[in-house]
């Protein structure tokens, strides 16, 4: 076998990633939801409804527009509108529960990432070993240091904390709650839009397909098949010494 990375394929690679994120999915969703039964996000929701209900029916307005009914507002309409919303924007408890439901709501979806990225992408490798995943396993796919050592424990936290649930995950679902919420304007959008592109170019452009998060953690993705993997940087320059001894014996003869 040769010593050094394997290359996996786009079509394993893509294949074993699908099925982590399906399982990664139905765990974060679940441990939201238990999230959200723990912190009651929906009494919130509704202090919040029957505020935009009061204002709605006390000063004539409707708060659910599509840009285009807004825009076919006439002047007298639009600076009713603003005036109403000057007015809820000035409400305390509207303010407070508000910024409640958008704080939960991160922090909800937060929780339920984490958990499923750290089953998903820490435990279960931990378990399987060689950096496997249930989809890496299924498609016999490893990860390894770049020299073709074994991956260390610290690695996949590095891999899976910094790289995959903070930079890749964390940040953007940041962004498009704020997004949703009308806090950051395009901004959030066009940070969202920058990862994703510098992914695309990391793995087009990358020696051996390197996202973000292996990047960070000095790993990559090989095939097991083929792969050989070594216990530690010594061993590895045992091997490649051997090599070396073995080349110039053969020259000699």
């Amino acid at each position: 076998m040769i010593y050094d990375v394997q290359k996996a394929s786009a079509l394993k690679r893509l294949s074993a990633l699908i099925l982590d994120f399906i399982l990664l999915l139905i765990l974060a969703t679940g441990a939201a939801y238990a999230s959200s039964l723990i912190f009651d996000i929906d009494s919130h929701q509704a202090k919040l409804q029957e505020k935009y209900k009061y204002y709605e029916e006390t000063y004539n307005v409707s708060f659910d527009l599509k840009q285009e009914d807004f825009d076919n507002m006439s002047e007298e309409e639009r600076a009713h509108y603003d005036e109403v919303e000057q007015i809820i924007n000035h409400d305390e408890e509207f303010i407070k529960e508000n910024q409640l439901v958008i704080n939960l709501t991160f922090v909800i979806i937060l929780i339920g990432i984490l958990f499923g990225v750290l089953i998903v992408e820490f435990v279960i490798p931990i378990i399987f070993k060689n950096g496997q995943t249930i989809g890496k396993k299924v498609f016999s796919l490893i990860v390894i240091k770049n020299n073709s050592v074994r991956v260390s424990n610290f690695q996949m936290f590095v891999r899976t904390i910094f790289g995959k649930f903070i930079i890749e995950l964390i940040v953007p679902t940041y962004f498009i709650v704020m997004t949703m919420y009308g806090i950051v304007g395009y901004i959030g959008p066009i940070i969202v839009i920058a990862i994703l592109l510098l992914q695309v170019v990391l793995l087009i452009f990358t020696k051996y397909a390197t996202p973000i998060h292996d990047i960070l953690a000095f790993t990559c993705v090989a095939d097991k098949q083929s792969q050989m993997i070594f216990e530690s940087e010594e061993e590895l320059a045992h091997y490649k010494g051997k090599l070396h001894a073995e080349s110039i014996a053969s020259d000699k003869y």
